[in-house]
């Protein structure tokens, strides 16, 4: 069946209704009944003397199943229905040269044990005797032919006419049947039991009785198997996930139909003109003895007839089918044209729950493929003598109806002399070149391989075994895919793995070549050999097994390697079928495998016009006989058609020939243009040495049908040929694309028959997203393609094959295809941060993405750093040199930063007294473990390591830096120390050469980085490092020098008033270096002495200041830092800082020490100062006679610039102090208060600070009322009325008061302090009854120890004035005038609100008083009643300032005392 006939019967919906599989070799149009590997065999019996030890297999076993035949029955082999029938020769090796001899069967103790292999497969083992001639001896050659499930009784019938038949011609008399009418024995009972075994047949290769054992012999069935079903289910799926179009006939079912409203039960089925014998084995010619499969039915005139239909009924527990029911012996079918006397079935069903209607179902190519041209009700061809096949041996035929559109005829009769009704017939079969049936499952993966059982001879030459499973586990590449071991250790010796050139794979490379593992998703090839098996190594084996084991996650597949020493000559061709297109623009290919591979000649030979037989030499074309020999027609160059190819052996070498026929026009068929395709048949025959050969034959056909399929880069666009014909090409980041297939304007019916992964992928993830889609769906005509691919993950290149087919004739598949290219993902190679680092230690180079920085910066403890290092390669490391590494560590002028060699002194004193890495450096120290297909982006923790030394350090304050003067080698160069290191990946799939540009740009520098702190000493200031020295006072201030020790610049300056007038710089080159700068106050053009120095002048200020960058703190940057000395010249003097408390505090009663700073003041050797301090009221008026002083004298030679005061504590609850400072001016005797920047004492009222009164916990009320502040009786003095009594209309009385205070009298300010006093009105209720035991003076806790009771202001009022007093306090309280008033009411009925607020400020309270004698004022309302009486109390704020603590100053800077 051509290659389109196969996509037909997979795709083409249109014809579905009932399904005929036809499973095997016939041209693609039945399944072999073999299914899977088969388990170890089971240990044969103990062999005795004479005797043979044999063993048999019969494919298609499994588990056993219930109703009808189960899987293990089909394959049964009872002991006493098997018979040995051998046969010998004097030494010939020919069929017609053995000749029958005798028959056993095994006895019970000569039985061994049976098994049914997991994998499908059953084995027998056994013994019996070996025949011998009369006179004792042995037969030079022996040949065994098993016969199993035949009865004695039958068998015996035999025995006189086998005597002294060979072995060809008793192939043809043995013989089955069974009666006329009746069905096969399938058994009664679940699991069946009294069924009749299926009749087996089987032979061996020639022995000598020297072999203790022959090799194992294949059991072939003599009957084919029917099964019958609706909507099957069991379905074998390809590794793209597609039905194969074959069932798994262990496991298959039938279902409800899919179409709406339509049911359809199965009932019955009855064969029609079936074969009800036949031959036990099949004929010489029709059976293909290395693939063990039947290639057409062996019948003859004697092969009887059912005359009466079996009649099959549906039954068990298979739903809505008849499973492993029907069974026939060979029937021909193929070449009858007349209906009534081909093979075909009526099957009975109810559609819709109506009574049973009977259906038509014949066995024929519905295609049109095979011939036929006239068409039925669904517009298929009909069935004719060419498109009917034959029903063979060993295969099974699965009929799936799949839709009945209505009832079928209502007698079986009349529906078999009908054509088809109501049925949709779809032939569905597979590619057998590719078939991967041999499948098991664990659920959600499955592990599939091409074949379970591959038979060798002698030479061991190398087959072909596909393995693919889809076992893929996301993020686990390396536990994904097949795994390939060997369960025999010894047997590895035996075995040799080719690659695709046909060299030799060593097992180091296995892995590597994907022969002992592969990736999910992919189908794996592998090509296994064994090595020669001859008679002296095999001693008394006639046969050697070598297994292979194949696993994928918890599955597993067996594949046996059987190889005999048998040096029978064999030749397999791939394909034996091929097909052109009208125009093809590619040849095609076919490989010749020839057995034994060593000396052979092919030949090919066809016939010529004239009937007669050519022959060509092929494998050599030179040979002289093949001058003279004209090619056969279709093969040879025209005129305008040129490049033909007729067995052109292939540059790659070996057995492999491409063919490339005309195009098949008018021209070349006589000036008309071809209505049918045309067909070669080439026989292709292997010589041999000896006279040996072997053919095959290769049929060619080529369709008079011209289609188009072009893939253009897209709609409206150019096909596709460059770079690579029908690529498209993808980045490594991915993206889509929409390609365009082009078909000419042609309605061509097209779809994705498979995709393939060529190369890459090895992760064998899914990196198509459309496939799913595109590989179910049919297209028509031009179609645009959208391809997404994600980024690559893989370094490689991964290219995907996406193959093109359709079912109509002229298609060419090699021209249709679709090669996604994808570049391999980029190469990463990333340092990453470890341990000991942070975001701060280890960064990428702004200035170079490609460098990572280990930035061990200035911290001085000795750290350990790690790098890790991330890549989905293998890597390498180098040290990057450079010119500086060895320069040494003193002695020679250098600039940082700094590239030092490991070996430097720098190095080793200062940067890393520890430095590991996980490899050593250079490509051959590589890292491994990553470098092959199951390459994953990996982490090497700590892959570099450093442990840096500790640093030197000198604080900013200290007085000597003879730590860092006496380091060996001497402190470096303040900057950054460097070593680089350079990472490269490595690969097996990167080319260090070809890829040089891709390594180079994913490469990456590892700068590991130190930074010497800079670091810097004054080792001497003029003046002896004095500050605020007045230069006046030291006669040697033009000699005075400046001396420091760096290892980075520094600057110096002095300003003169704040302006530069004069500066330096200084720049170290050989690390910490000392520099001197002689006479530095002395320069003219800085402080002329004639102009300056002189007490009499005006102060002049010089500041000089050394800077630059310095760490100032242990582990710190350098930061900006500078050190300064201020100078003076001249005469002045300012009022003292004081450094601990603001000038012109107030300061709490409680005192302290307060220290005056005169550094802002420049004077002589003894200048006299006095602190002053006099008495004030709290009213703020001076006490008389209260003045006192303390003298002190400052010597501006000393440094003395500095007085301590100590205040004393302050009793007094009335008086205050305050503090000023005076002076003697230079060059006169009297005492002054005025300073350059301001006066001080009573007239200014400028003090340097005040002393408050002692304090209680509240504020404080004045003894009397302050002469500042009038008494209560003053206030009316503008005419105001100050309160009345009111009573509300509506007769409820109310008390309610209205003050007119002046805004003058609101508050005042005391005079010494500044601040305020406030006035408050305590009101009591015993006024309005009276007085009553008025006191004067009592706060309310006072009042609680006179009367034993709490009192508040508030509470007395409430209900008796119209007042929302809410503070409600008691005891130690304190309240709120305003919040007294705040809702007394005006007489117009308004809210007055108490003008000014007289209380707390939020921060202190107010004293509650109940009355005060002499300040109280009473007022009478209209009636003559006494209203209230109110005391005005004056309230001012405490201070609670405290001075800070004073700065510890050198005593020497002290002023002395007088």
């Amino acid at each position: 069946m051509t290659t389109r006939h196969i996509r037909h019967t997979f795709r083409n919906l249109r014809y579905a209704a009932a399904a005929l599989l036809l499973c095997g070799a016939l041209a693609g149009c039945s399944k072999e009944m073999d299914m899977g590997p088969e388990a170890p065999p089971a240990e044969p019996p103990a062999v005795t003397g004479g005797e043979l030890s044999l063993s048999i297999s019969v494919p298609g076993v499994a588990a056993p199943q219930s109703y009808a035949l189960g899987a293990t029955q089909e394959g049964a082999v009872q002991r006493e229905l098997l018979h040995v029938l051998f046969f010998a020769s004097d030494g010939g090796t020919a069929d017609a040269d053995f000749r029958y001899i005798d028959r056993l069967t095994p006895d019970e103790k000569q039985w061994g044990a049976s098994q049914a292999g997991t994998s499908g497969n059953y084995r027998q083992n056994f013994r019996v005797g070996l025949p011998l001639k009369a006179d004792g001896t042995n037969y030079a050659k022996y040949r065994a032919m098993i016969v199993s499930n035949i009865d004695e009784v039958q068998m015996a019938l035999y025995d006189d006419r086998l005597a002294g038949s060979t072995i060809d011609n008793a192939r043809t008399l043995i013989r089955f049947e069974h009666a006329d009418g009746t069905v096969w024995n399938t058994g009664t009972g679940e699991p069946a039991t009294g069924f009749t075994p299926l009749p087996l047949w089987g032979e061996s290769s020639p022995f000598t009785a020297q072999a203790a054992s022959v090799k194992t012999i294949p059991l072939l069935r003599a009957v084919a198997r029917i099964d019958v079903g609706v909507n099957l289910t069991g379905k074998n799926l390809d590794q793209n996930n597609k039905w194969d179009g074959t069932y798994d006939l262990d496991n298959i079912n039938g279902q409800d139909m899919d179409l709406p409203g339509h049911t359809f039960e199965i009932r019955s089925v009855r064969l029609y003109n079936a074969a009800r014998g036949g031959h036990l084995a099949p004929a010489e010619g029709n059976y293909d003895k290395d693939k063990h499969k039947a290639t057409a039915a062996t019948v003859d005139q004697a092969t009887p007839m059912h005359t009466t239909e079996p009649h099959y009924t549906a039954g068990g527990t298979a739903k809505n089918m008849l499973r492993r029911q029907i069974y026939l012996p060979e029937t021909k079918n193929k070449g009858v044209d007349n209906d009534d006397d081909a093979f075909y079935i009526v099957v009975g069903g109810s559609y819709n729950g109506g009574a049973e209607s009977f259906y038509r179902i014949d066995f024929y190519d519905r295609t049109g493929a095979n011939g036929g041209t006239a068409e039925n009700e669904q517009g298929q061809v009909k069935p004719s003598g060419q498109n009917r096949y034959d029903i063979l041996r060993n295969h099974a035929y699965v009929i799936n109806i799949l839709r009945v559109r209505g009832e079928g005829y209502a007698t079986a009769e009349l529906a078999a002399a009908s054509e088809p009704i109501n049925m949709e017939i779809e032939i569905r079969s597979w590619d057998q070149g590719d078939n991967m049936g041999n499948v098991v499952t664990d659920g959600q993966y499955r592990l599939s391989v091409s074949a379970t059982q591959m038979q060798y001879h002698q030479d061991g030459t190398a087959q072909e075994l596909k393995v693919f499973t889809d076992y893929l586990l996301a993020g686990n590449a390396a536990a994904s895919g097949w795994k390939m071991s060997i369960p025999n250790p010894a047997d590895k010796a035996a075995l040799i793995f080719y690659d695709q050139t046909g060299q030799v794979i060593p097992e180091a490379d296995w892995a590597k070549m994907e022969v002992s593992e592969g990736i999910a998703n992919k189908t794996g090839v592998l090509r296994v050999g064994l090595t020669r098996y001859t008679e002296d190594l095999a001693g008394d084996q006639m046969e050697r097994t070598v297994t292979l084991r194949f696993t994928a996650g918890r599955m597993t597949q067996d594949v046996e390697l059987m190889q005999d020493v048998l040096s029978t000559v064999s030749l397999s061709l791939s394909p034996e079928k091929m097909s052109f297109t009208r125009n093809p623009k590619s040849g095609q290919f076919v490989t010749a495998k020839p057995s034994p591979a060593e000396n052979v000649t092919l030949y090919v030979s066809w016939e010529d016009a004239a009937g007669n037989t050519v022959k060509y030499n092929i494998s050599n074309t030179n040979d002289p006989a093949n001058a003279g020999i004209t090619l056969p027609a279709g093969f040879t160059d025209d005129a305008d058609d040129k490049g033909r190819r007729f067995f052109e052996q292939s540059a790659s070498g070996g057995n492999i020939f491409q063919l490339l026929p005309n195009k098949w026009d008018a021209e070349q068929n006589g000036g008309t243009d071809p209505a049918a395709p045309r067909m070669w048949r080439f026989t292709v025959t292997a010589e041999w040495p000896g006279g040996s050969t072997a053919s095959r034959v290769l049929e060619v056909e080529q369709s008079n049908w011209q289609l188009t399929w072009e893939l253009w880069d897209r709609q409206g666009g150019s096909q596709i040929t460059a770079p690579v014909y029908h690529r498209v090409s993808f980045p490594a980041e991915g993206g889509t694309q929409t390609p365009y297939v082009y078909t000419g304007g042609n309605v061509l019916k097209w779809y994705f028959a498979s995709r393939e992964m060529t190369e890459g992928n090895y992760s064998g993830v899914e990196w198509l997203e459309q496939w799913r889609e595109m590989g179910n769906k049919d297209y028509t005509g031009n179609a645009s393609l959208t391809l997404t691919v994600p980024a690559n993950p893989e370094i490689a290149d991964r290219v995907m094959r996406l193959q093109a087919a359709s079912d109509q004739d002229g298609f060419d598949r090699t021209t249709s295809y679709v090669e996604i290219h994808q570049a391999g993902g980029a190469l990463v190679l990333e340092p990453e941060g470890g341990t000991g680092t942070n975001v701060a230690s280890f960064y990428q180079d702004p200035n170079d993405q490609k460098r990572y920085v280990l930035d061990f910066g200035p911290v001085r403890a000795a750290t350990f750093k790690a790098v890790n290092v991330r890549a989905n390669t293998d890597w390498w490391w180098e040290l990057i040199t450079g010119a500086s590494d060895d320069l040494p560590g003193a002695g020679i002028a250098y600039t940082t930063p700094l590239h030092i060699g490991q070996g430097h002194p720098y190095y080793k004193a200062y940067f890393s007294s520890e430095d590991k890495s996980i490899i050593a450096a250079g490509i051959g120290n590589a890292t491994t473990g990553n470098s092959d297909k199951n390459s994953t982006t990996k982490v090497w923790t700590t892959a570099f390591s450093w442990r840096s030394l500790q640093l030197p350090w000198l604080s900013t304050t200290a007085v000597s830096d003879e730590a860092l003067t006496k380091l060996n080698p001497k402190l470096p160069l303040a900057g950054d120390y460097y070593v680089d290191l350079k990472l490269r990946n490595t690969h097996d799939q990167l080319d260090p050469t070809g890829d040089a540009d891709r390594i180079d740009a994913a490469s990456r520098t590892v700068r590991v980085q130190r930074t010497i702190p800079s670091l810097w000493h004054i080792s001497q200031w003029p003046l002896n490092g004095w500050d605020y020295m007045n230069l006046g006072n030291f006669p040697a201030w033009a000699t005075e020098n400046l001396a420091f020790n760096t290892n980075t610049a520094l600057k110096w300056e002095i300003t003169r008033d704040g302006k530069v007038v004069d500066q330096g710089e200084f720049t170290p080159l050989q690390g910490y270096e000392s520099h001197s700068i002689g006479s530095i106050l002395s320069k003219q053009a800085v402080v002329p002495a004639a102009n300056y120095v002189d007490f009499t002048k005006d102060k002049v200020t010089w500041v000089l200041t050394v800077s630059g960058s310095r760490q100032t703190a242990q582990d710190k940057e350098d930061e900006p830092f500078s050190l300064q000395r201020t100078y003076y010249t001249g005469y002045e003097m300012n009022i003292p800082l004081t450094t601990n408390l603001s000038r012109g505090a107030v300061m709490s009663y409680e005192g302290g020490e307060i220290l005056l700073d005169f550094s802002n003041s420049t004077y002589h050797d003894a200048q006299q100062v006095r602190i002053v301090r006099q008495t004030y009221d709290t009213d703020g008026n001076p006490v008389a006679g209260s003045i006192q002083y303390e003298t002190y004298t400052l010597d501006g030679s000393k440094g003395q610039r500095y007085i301590k005061v100590t205040v004393p504590f302050n009793s007094s609850q009335k008086d205050l102090f305050a503090y000023w400072a005076e002076y003697i001016p230079y060059g006169q005797t009297e005492w002054s208060p005025v300073f350059h920047d301001g006066t001080m004492g009573p007239d200014t009222k400028k003090f340097l600070f005040i002393q408050d009164a002692m304090m209680g916990s509240a504020q404080k009320v004045l003894g009397k009322t302050p002469t500042a502040l009038p008494n209560l009786d003053q206030l009316n003095a503008g005419g105001g009325e100050i309160g009345r009594l009111y009573e509300t209309g509506s007769g409820v009385s109310g008390w309610y008061f209205k003050f007119s205070i002046l805004d003058g009298y609101r508050s005042r300010t005391c005079k010494l302090t500044g601040y305020g006093f406030r006035a408050a009105f305590p009101i009591d209720r015993s006024v309005i009854n009276g007085p009553s035991d008025w006191r004067a003076g009592v706060y309310v806790d006072e009042y609680k120890t006179l009367y034993g009771q709490d009192v508040s202001v508030c509470t007395n009022l409430i209900g008796r004035f119209n007042y929302n007093c809410t503070t409600g306090l008691t005891g130690q309280q304190w309240y709120h005038p305003e919040t007294i008033t705040k809702n007394v009411l005006t007489d117009d009925g308004g809210l007055n609100v108490w003008p000014g607020r007289f209380g707390c400020n939020g921060t202190h309270a107010t004293s509650a008083y109940k009355y005060i004698t002499g300040t109280s004022a009473r007022y009478v309302d209209q009636n003559g009643r006494e209203s209230a009486a109110m005391t005005v109390l004056y309230v001012r704020d405490p201070s609670t300032i405290k001075p800070g603590k004073a700065a510890t100053v050198n005593s020497d800077f002290m002023g002395t005392k007088q």
